[in-house]
């Protein structure tokens, strides 16, 4: 498909016919040539044909003849009437409105101009405009594939597609008129590649496949590029999950690694625990699920980063997790500019199909505190189901964490709960229940019962095994209390570790 323009811009055509008004008609492009020998045949065109009234037919057109044939043309979706006549033609404005609506091209031809050459001029430039689309198409698929292969930089994968169209290719918003393909990067746009429209629709078709072809080159570019800035952030991450997993045999030598690639682990560490879920909708094969996590943790990284400070990221648990770290004590402030960090980025992840809950730890200095740090955010998600959830917000459940992250927390409820590692996994969870059921109830086996479901009978015989085989005493006031603080420790405890 040609614009008329286009066509009127040959040389070979141009020199054969003339415009007549109305001028600035917003014509249809030319798809196809056809002669018609009398008005009548106006009615069998295509749409968008340049139809050529023979000059015996165009010599029969005067006053309401012209609109009639303007009208027809207009009613089959033609491009163009041409009248084989003298230059005495005149287009009457009642021809002019009709065509101005019909988006109908009028033109004129001197009537000694034989009918097969203007019908073979226009022809051939309509096909030479497909011969050349295809040929810039082909150039462009070559160049492109060639210069993907070498890991060409972007700027000269702009010029390659400028070349083959003839106008230059630039990474920009398209201004009025132009054409835009937008380039995406793992499933967000990064930019669009702009250039001038071509006059002509085979042009418009090639212009838009190089353009589609050079996004997706510079695509390719884009995320190699960012791939390499993410190395050392990647290197980085993956010492810093090593680290939290580490026994202390081995933690000395990463500690001497992480100071190496820039880590200060000797600073003052805030974490906010990122607990993703894939939304249902949003489920898709295993690549899509990776993408999404991948495009999740830049999210996460890119709003950290913005809010200022320095920020890395690693995981905990099979959770994601970033942690500012500041040289100095940041004060009690800390964990409120974390909070709005993890606000941000839960705000942002959404974005790519995702909902994130984040626990926000307080901050603590060298490799203990980073630990003790994620440890308070993965209590945070545990102690309370809101989107950000910050360490100090929990209340009790904030002195049970720090409790039993004590040394002498940990003594005492390993050693009450001891006696119970012999009844299992299962059973022994299910007696830490009761018993804290019973304890937070004050020893009343009706609301007991009540919480856990329970006939108050089935309730005693359990307790009555449970408290045979501890060596507590109920009726000592402070081993209640000993082993109530070490039952809820343990049940935050089991909550948290069986959250992702």
């Amino acid at each position: 498909m040609t614009a008329v323009a286009a066509l009127l811009s040959d040389p070979h055509v141009a020199r054969l016919v003339t415009r007549l008004p109305p001028d600035g008609v917003d014509a249809r492009a030319v798809t196809e040539v056809q002669v018609a020998e009398d008005v009548a045949a106006i009615a069998r065109v295509g749409a968008g044909a340049m139809v050529v009234l023979t000059a015996r037919a165009s010599a029969a057109l005067s006053g309401y003849r012209l609109d009639l044939a303007v009208r027809l043309a207009a009613d089959r979706r033609a491009a163009a009437l041409v009248l084989l006549s003298g230059e005495e033609t005149v287009v009457g404005t009642s021809a002019q409105a009709i065509a101005g609506a019909g988006r109908v091209t009028v033109l004129r031809a001197d009537p000694a101009v034989p009918t097969a050459e203007l019908v073979v001029a226009v022809d051939r430039r309509l096909n030479d405009g497909a011969a050349a689309a295809l040929h810039r198409v082909h150039r462009g698929l070559t160049r492109l594939d060639t210069l993907r292969a070498e890991d060409a930089p972007i700027e000269a994968l702009l010029e390659a597609a400028g070349e083959c169209l003839g106008e230059p290719v630039e990474l920009r918003p398209p201004r009025a008129a132009e054409l835009g393909v937008p380039v995406r990067v793992e499933g967000r746009t990064e930019g669009t590649l702009s250039t001038a429209r071509p006059a002509d629709r085979f042009g418009e078709l090639a212009a838009e496949l190089v353009l589609a072809l050079a996004s997706a080159a510079v695509a390719e570019g884009l995320q190699r590029t960012r791939r390499a800035e993410e190395a050392p952030d990647q290197r980085r991450a993956e010492l810093l999950t090593e680290l939290l997993l580490a026994e202390p045999p081995q933690a000395g030598g990463l500690l001497d690694r992480a100071r190496a690639l820039g880590i200060d682990i000797d600073g003052w560490h805030t974490a906010v625990l990122l607990e993703t879920d894939e939304a249902p909708d949003h489920a898709g094969s295993d690549s899509s699920r990776f993408d999404r996590a991948l495009a999740v943790r830049r999210a996460a990284l890119e709003v950290a980063r913005d809010a200022g400070g320095v920020w890395h990221r690693a995981r905990s648990g099979g959770t994601l997790l970033v942690v500012r770290i500041d040289p100095d004590d940041p004060g009690l402030g800390a964990i409120s500019r974390a909070g709005t960090v993890a606000t941000g980025i839960v705000s942002r992840v959404a974005e790519v199909g995702a909902t994130t809950r984040a626990g926000v730890g307080s901050s603590h200095p060298g490799l203990a505190g980073l630990r003790r740090s994620v440890a308070e955010a993965r209590a945070a998600l545990s102690g309370r189901d809101a989107p950000v959830v910050s360490f100090d917000s929990l209340g009790t459940n904030r002195f049970l964490a720090e409790w039993s992250a004590s040394t002498v927390g940990r003594e005492i409820g390993q050693t009450l709960l001891a006696p119970l590692e012999r009844l299992g996994p299962e059973r022994r969870a299910t007696a830490v229940r009761t018993l804290a059921a019973y304890l937070d109830h004050h020893g009343s086996l009706l609301h007991a019962a009540e919480a856990l479901h329970l006939h108050r009978n089935s309730l005693a015989y359990r307790l009555k095994r449970i408290l045979a085989v501890l060596d507590v005493d109920l009726d000592d006031p402070n081993q209640w209390m000993m082993l109530q603080l070490a039952c809820r420790a343990r049940l935050l405890q089991e909550t948290t570790r069986n959250r992702p």
